[in-house]
């Protein structure tokens, strides 16, 4: 969807060296004023990112997530990625990680 590929773009371009980049709360007014402007089609929704703070663009990448009508990993998978991703083996963690991600919706691939 446009609204994650120009907040990771964003966040790609400013916000990698941010600690805590997806913990630390942007302020919630700009969240909002950047979800209105991305719902609204605002074509100049890139100027407006560059002009807010990345956390900010992090937290509506994250508003996005939290409001899907369905998680991306579904609730019937979410207990295999639990016990896939506490594998402690390298090779066995990315092999079932890779074959759940294979078996999700189409949908939740794109």
């Amino acid at each position: 969807p446009y609204i994650v590929r120009q907040c990771v773009e964003e966040i790609e371009r400013r916000g990698m060296e941010e600690v805590g980049i997806y913990r630390v709360s942007g302020v919630a007014t700009d969240i909002q004023a950047l979800k209105a402007a991305f719902d609204i089609n605002n074509k100049d929704v890139s100027i407006t990112m560059s002009e807010m703070d990345v956390n900010a663009i992090a937290g509506t990448l994250k508003l996005y997530f939290r409001e899907l009508p369905e998680p991306l990993f579904t609730d019937e998978l979410y207990p295999n990625f639990a016990e896939g991703i506490v594998l402690s083996d390298p090779v066995a963690k990315e092999s079932c990680m890779l074959n759940l991600l294979l078996s999700l919706p189409e949908p939740n691939l794109v």
